[in-house]
């Protein structure tokens, strides 16, 4: 099981580097005081949405842009930007604790069949992976409950 954990986290890291693209209208998106952020979006209205981040960190972009990589965390919470031709774009959202859940109320510590009654069913074990427009919304589980939920782009 921790294996394969890893396994879906390093899969997980490497969507986020893949694909610079925009968003489509029927992505899933993580609502920000309102305002939906999809990966691919422009970063700048969902940093300012977001208001005070409680730990902000950068690093060089790798992703073929100059710029910086750079990771917001909030309260539940983690947003990941990086740069591209028009500037930062969101690279991946990822819900870190129960304060904070999808648009459909899934949050960290639900169960895979409230999952499944709110995206049906997934093909993987161990891992939900749902995909609309250029979004990917995957969730991993541990021992049948929710343990992260990431927004990345396809």
């Amino acid at each position: 099981m921790k294996r394969a954990l890893l396994l879906a986290m390093a899969l997980l890291c490497a969507f986020s580097l893949l694909s610079c693209g925009g968003q489509s209208a029927s992505a899933y998106a993580f609502s920000v005081n309102g305002q939906d952020a999809v990966p691919g979006a422009d970063a700048k209205p969902i940093i300012a949405a977001a208001g005070t981040y409680t730990d902000y960190r950068e690093s060089g972009s790798c992703g073929g842009f100059d710029g910086m990589d750079k990771v917001y965390t909030y309260n539940g919470y983690r947003i990941y930007t990086t740069p591209d031709q028009n500037g930062d774009v969101i690279a991946k959202i990822e819900i870190t604790s129960d304060a904070v859940a999808t648009k459909e109320g899934i949050k960290v510590g639900s169960t895979a069949a409230q999952i499944t009654a709110a995206y049906g069913e997934s093909s993987a074990a161990g891992i939900y992976s749902y995909t609309a427009g250029n979004t990917v919304l995957q969730f991993t589980l541990r021992d049948g409950v929710v343990v992260g939920i990431v927004y990345s782009r396809k």
